[in-house]
């Protein structure tokens, strides 16, 4: 695939000296490397969202028009397609800065980072990578003095957009797809102000569709055969997806929860081959591998019930409540002890009790 790049740069963005910085006339040799395995892990990562331009005007992909334009004449102007990359990473650098204005009263701070623009030629298509990460602090082994850097092999660290589009007759793009991955920090100024781009999917869609295909998945997998592991399993998803503006990278999460369970009847085969199910699951299904979750958008019914008894059902919404139970064996009976904070619920079941 990088065999296939037609021209990559990268910049330095410093919001708090308000500058940008092209990194060597050319991409040094030691860079070289780092950036066609960093191009690659872009291309194939599947933990993305996908996206789709508000028009074909907007800021960042007219450069990208531009540029694309200017690259595939017989004899292109490299100064123009360098003056089109560094209109891209001033823009970016503009909405930083503003971005920092919102923040600072949070004490928050956008680090120095690097910015990799890069256009690659794929048979009749194009892409378009935009790729972004922050510096760390580190120290230098050669002097033991505290520099800044981007991490090494890291690049799930660098939050990227892919625009994949081919340029039509009349000198216009036709978008095809549009796929962002973010990193941990949400920097929704990237996709809304700096791209100007928004979702195929929102964010409460994502993460009902996401639950409600796991749920589905798990009950036609495992249920029947392993009741107990289908519920455990269940919660543990359940568990992710209830925290709030958690920003969910969905391979990563079916891999934690997953590789970390231990069954208790389950099959480790069953369990091997329930993990490659899940993955597929957002493709297959139609929603996005990574969103930011919104729990009050799951179904109130979403639920883990257990019958007790004959009249009594337990039902737990979350994970958060099982250190509450607490289930016990007394004289060869079993018992479900729970701990109650509502007074009126406890009030009122102990004036039942009595009647």
């Amino acid at each position: 695939m990088t065999d296939n790049v037609l021209e990559e740069i990268l910049f330095q963005i410093n919001v708090e000296d308000k500058i940008i910085l092209k990194r060597d006339e050319n991409i040094n040799r030691n860079f070289k490397e780092y950036a066609s395995e960093l191009t690659d892990f872009i291309i194939n990562n599947k933990a993305t969202r996908k996206y789709k331009e508000q028009s074909l005007s907007t800021d960042v992909i007219s450069l990208i028009t531009q540029i694309t334009i200017e690259i595939t004449k017989p004899q292109s102007d490299k100064s123009k397609i360098e003056k089109y990359f560094s209109t891209i990473a001033q823009k970016l650098l503009d909405k930083e800065i503003e971005a920092q204005k919102r923040i600072d009263r949070m004490d928050g701070q956008i680090k120095k980072g690097n910015l990799f623009l890069s256009i690659l030629r794929e048979k009749n298509n194009f892409l378009f990578i935009i790729s972004k990460t922050n510096n760390t602090d580190f120290i230098d082994d050669s002097d033991l003095k505290e520099k800044q850097g981007f991490p090494s092999k890291k690049y799930n660290s660098w939050k990227t957009t892919i625009f994949t589009y081919s340029l039509e007759k009349n000198n216009n793009i036709l978008i095809k797809e549009i796929q962002v991955r973010l990193d941990n920090f949400n920097t929704k100024y990237w996709c809304n102000e700096f791209l100007e781009i928004i979702p195929m999917l929102s964010d409460e869609d994502n993460t009902s569709k996401a639950f409600t295909e796991i749920d589905k998945l798990l009950k036609n997998k495992i249920k029947k055969i392993a009741p107990l592991d289908y519920s455990c399993l269940r919660n543990s998803f359940m568990g992710k997806l209830r925290k709030k503006d958690t920003l969910i990278d969905y391979p990563n999460m079916v891999t934690e929860v997953v590789d970390n369970y231990q069954p208790i009847v389950l099959a480790q085969e069953k369990l091997e081959s329930l993990k490659k199910n899940l993955y597929e699951l957002p493709e297959s299904k139609e929603f996005d591998s990574q969103f930011y979750s919104k729990p009050e958008k799951l179904d109130p019914k979403i639920k883990t019930q257990y019958p007790l008894s004959a009249g009594i059902t337990l039902a737990v919404d979350d994970n958060s409540g099982y250190d509450k139970i607490i289930p016990e064996e007394i004289d060869g009976k079993r018992y479900i002890r729970i701990q109650v904070t509502d007074n009126e619920s406890y009030n009122t079941l102990s004036a039942l009790k009595n009647l």
